[in-house]
């Protein structure tokens, strides 16, 4: 046994008057006796500039450097802790390496990421320009960004109410504002300014509301009950900035952003008809339950917001956590997944965020590991971000494949499959080593996401798959995998998407008929009933559905909870003889990520290729 020792992370900039700080990714909890070596933080991405980084550590024997980036020199190997020079980056594109320390066999990486030399559009803040506070006040992260090596800041208004303490968040680059309680009635204002080496200005304006202004009441149901956790509140207003015209309620949400806003981040929200004032006046906003939403055991960041014509203002921060179910185990298969993203320059909400993906990934493991309970069985799979790109680059962010577009992607399905230019040209890696997600415009009117229906071997057929060994030898022609449309992914409504598309990839259909009362999905352990008269009643009297109630085909009334339906549906539940189909595709499929090749020496089959089947969520 070893005594741990203080971690240390230290940066010393080279003429920064005003340090660019770094964004370090905390490493999970690990066994003391599987490692010999362990940093607080794997992963450290700093800024362009020149700079001396420290890194702590801690190992039962002494180290020795195994590897260093080229753009980094070794200043110091201590036993506790090294110290590297990092030469500044005068490219405009980040560049990463790795800082390895082996200690006799076992040898551990430190991923240093190197920022670029570049401006962001709106000058040495990413913030809007103006920012609202609640009455009970708080702290703000002002993103900085800047040209010149030196850069200052200071309170031009609001000095006794505005400070800027000298410990900076380690976790990016931010400058913290720390905001008073205002005591007042009436909104006050404060700038933060800020003036580069080369006598750029920029500033942000800072707003606080006061009593009299608007107040939020605070109605967040707190429950440990997934199926069960709301968010709701009521707005009151007095004397508001004249002609102000209320447009819409909401609430906006994040895990990473102390202060969620409706621009930057996920939100849901009412509109308001009619143009009502927003002088004088009470709303009490109800929305909808959380639990396609929210992934249970995170800490959700909640703001609520009155966006008018003028401004747009906001509550205190309040925070969410539902319970967590634990794993009993680990997974037996784990599938490397690549998000490909596609975004322009003309959309940029199209680059959804590393936070949104990862609550989709984290969902639909969740569901398939059964951790909802409620009767779920665990399929033993989880999906995994993957590392490395086919050409062996290592992903700059685990599992996400960004893609720059000069205009956006749209999507429609069956142009997905019979057209050359997606065939052709999309980003398609080997599905014997990826699950391949494209994340991107699909044009059809309320679908969230598609995929396709496995190919199963003709040895070994599974009821409701095409049996074909085609693509056993054969390179692959269409896009296999699932694709989700990037406008609902990033309302952060159906975070359950991936999920339920992921059944379908492994042979699932779903549990519902669409012409009379069939067993379609062939898994007698999931009540069928009838979806077109469903749909009928949703439009003639939809309050009679809100609680996920449906009518099976044998009469009976159930409440819908399985992971393959369509909304309104709780979506968590796996049965049993869904886990079998899945088991049976996962051995048998032709396109399976991880499997060993299945064809027979010299065995070449007929041209036996068909079209794959999609099929959607709504």
């Amino acid at each position: 046994m070893f005594v741990m020792k203080k971690f240390i992370v230290l940066l010393l900039m080279a003429g920064i008057v005003a340090p660019t700080l770094t964004s370090c990714r905390k490493r999970s909890g690990e066994k003391e006796s599987d490692v010999k070596i362990v940093f607080e933080y794997d992963n450290c991405i700093v800024d362009y500039t020149s700079m001396t980084l420290t890194v702590g550590y801690e190992s039962n024997v002494d180290v020795s450097l195994f590897e260093i980036p080229s753009w980094c020199s070794l200043v110091e190997l201590g036993p506790d802790s090294f110290t590297v020079s990092v030469e500044r980056n005068e490219s405009s594109e980040q560049r990463s390496g790795n800082v390895v320390l082996g200690a006799d066999t076992k040898a551990t990486s430190f991923v240093l990421t190197q920022r670029g030399k570049e401006i962001g559009g709106d000058g040495m803040v990413k913030r809007p320009e103006n920012l609202y506070m609640g009455k009970n006040g708080g702290h703000i992260y002002l993103d900085l960004v800047y040209e010149g090596e030196n850069l200052t800041q200071s309170v031009e208004e609001g000095v006794s109410w505005l400070t800027m303490p000298d410990v900076r968040s380690f976790s990016s680059s931010r400058l913290q504002v720390v905001v008073d309680t205002n005591p007042d009635a009436e909104m006050r204002r404060g700038v933060i300014y800020f003036v580069s080496d080369a006598g750029v200005k920029d500033s942000t304006v800072i707003w606080q509301m006061g009593d009299a202004n608007i107040y939020f009441t605070d109605k967040l149901t707190y429950t440990t009950e997934y199926l069960h956790a709301k968010v709701d509140f009521s707005v009151s207003t007095g004397s508001m900035p004249a002609g102000d015209v209320i447009e819409e309620l909401g609430y906006c949400y994040s895990t990473t952003n102390l202060f969620p806003d409706r621009e930057n981040d996920r939100h849901f929200s009412v509109s308001m008809s009619g143009n009502p004032s927003a002088s004088n006046v009470s709303y009490s906003f109800t929305s909808q339950p959380v639990y396609r939403m929210f992934v249970p055991g995170k800490t959700y960041n909640i703001r609520y917001y009155m966006k008018t014509d003028k401004n747009t203002y906001y509550s205190d921060t309040k925070q969410m956590k539902i319970r967590e179910n634990a794993v009993e185990s680990d997974a037996v298969i784990k599938i490397p997944v690549v998000f490909h993203l596609y975004y322009s320059n003309s959309n940029p909400s199209q680059n959804i965020s590393k936070e949104i993906i990862e609550d989709a990934l984290d969902m639909a493991n969740y569901i398939w590991r059964g951790r909802f309970g409620y009767g779920s069985v665990d399929t033993g799979v989880e999906l995994v971000p993957a590392t490395t790109t086919p050409w062996g680059e290592t992903l700059p962010e685990a599992g996400i494949h960004r893609v720059a577009v000069s205009s956006p992607v749209k999507i429609k399905q069956q142009d997905f499959v019979n057209n050359q230019a997606f065939t052709n040209s999309f980003n398609l890696w080997n599905t014997k080593k990826y699950l391949n997600v494209w994340i991107a415009d699909v044009v059809e009117s309320g679908v969230a996401g598609f995929s396709f229906i496995p190919f199963i071997s003709k040895e070994t057929t599974l009821p409701g798959l095409t049996a074909s060994d085609y693509y056993l030898t054969h390179p692959l022609d269409f896009p296999f995998g699932i694709v989700l449309d990037n406008e609902i992914l990033y309302s952060g409504i159906a975070c359950n998407t991936l999920g339920h598309e992921l059944g379908h990839v492994y042979g699932l259909y779903h549990p519902f008929s669409t012409e009379g009362c069939v067993d379609s999905d062939y898994c007698s352990d999931t009540p069928t009933y009838n979806r077109t008269s469903y749909e009928q009643l949703l439009d003639s009297d939809y309050e009679s559905c809100v609680d996920g109630s449906r009518v099976a085909c044998d009469g009976s009334v159930f409440i819908s909870d399985n992971f393959m339906d369509y909304f309104i549906s709780q979506q968590i539940v796996i049965t049993e003889q869904q886990k079998e189909r899945i088991d049976h595709v996962l051995k048998y499929g032709v396109l399976n990520v991880n499997l060993e090749t299945k064809t027979k020496s010299g065995y070449i089959p007929a041209d036996d290729r068909v079209k794959p089947q999609i099929v959607t969520m709504e």
